[in-house]
């Protein structure tokens, strides 16, 4: 297992870092849904797979192997992450504070499995997103100050990784350049609320609508912005939803489940 901070893979996931598997693929098989993956081809020789249904990241085949996202996972897999890669382009406002090995860029043991796609320095500009296949494009206007990191299972599996990265963005401050058309949405059947949005060509997640409540913020994926952005990650919330194999380091605010309401995410 190991934590990927590629361009390609935050896009993928939406995340800080993507959070991937690598098994056998003579152990591997599909118990139901095989139907409904789709494909995206990011590279040349590499696809990336998703549900074309919700969006979520999926299994794909790897040499004689199967790259898994992690955050699919519904059991503990015994193994815990190994690696961070990539750590030359990670998220400007991301910061790694586990004790985990980092790697630049690959390594030998990992060299093949996924095809990263390493970035330069973090560029200022406009607050500009899009997706892994470049069709939905955003710009987001206005002052982009707070993230939130989730560890719930829901967002585990909507992300493929350990957890989501919310950045708060006013409702009206989003508007899609191009690629509308593409996106869509999906809703938790036992859930109130809980909706996926996504590119149906390559998966990459959209940003959400505003949730019922009137809140004057809605969420948008933080890993699909294609500049530095201003904000910090300012807490973690679900933690007694986290994956087995993911640890919580570092100083900032920890709840058990949401944050109460007096909490100043400012």
């Amino acid at each position: 297992m190991w934590f990927c901070h590629c361009a390609r893979c935050r896009k993928e996931s939406g995340a800080a870092f993507a959070s991937w598997l690598a098994a056998g693929a003579d152990g591997f098989r599909w118990s139901r849904g095989e139907s409904f993956i789709a494909k995206f081809q990011s590279s040349a020789g590499h696809s990336r797979a998703f549900c074309a249904r919700c969006g979520s990241p999926a299994p794909r085949a790897s040499r004689n192997k199967v790259i898994v996202p992690a955050g699919s996972l519904d059991d503990d897999p015994g193994v815990r992450p190994s690696a961070h890669l990539q750590v030359a382009s990670k998220a400007n406002w991301h910061a790694i504070t586990d004790e985990i090995p980092r790697f630049e860029g690959s390594s030998a043991e990992f060299e093949g499995l996924t095809d990263c796609a390493p970035t330069g320095d973090a560029v200022k500009g406009p607050a500009r997103a899009s997706c892994l296949c470049g069709a939905v494009t955003y710009e987001v206007a206005g002052k982009l100050e707070t993230i939130h990191n989730c560890l719930c299972s829901r967002d585990r599996k909507a992300t493929g990784s350990a957890h989501d990265c919310c950045l708060h963005v006013p409702v009206d401050a989003v508007r899609v350049l191009r690629g509308r058309e593409l996106v869509r949405s999906y809703k938790v059947p036992e859930s109130k609320y809980f909706t996926t949005q996504f590119c149906s060509t390559c998966g990459c997640p959209a940003p959400l609508p505003p949730g019922p409540s009137g809140d004057a913020d809605m969420c948008m994926a933080a890993g699909i912005f294609d500049v530095a952005l201003d904000a910090r990650v300012v807490c973690w919330i679900f933690e007694g939803s986290k994956a087995p194999w993911f640890e919580v380091t570092g100083s900032l605010p920890r709840f058990e489940g949401r944050p109460p309401k007096d909490f100043d995410w400012r």
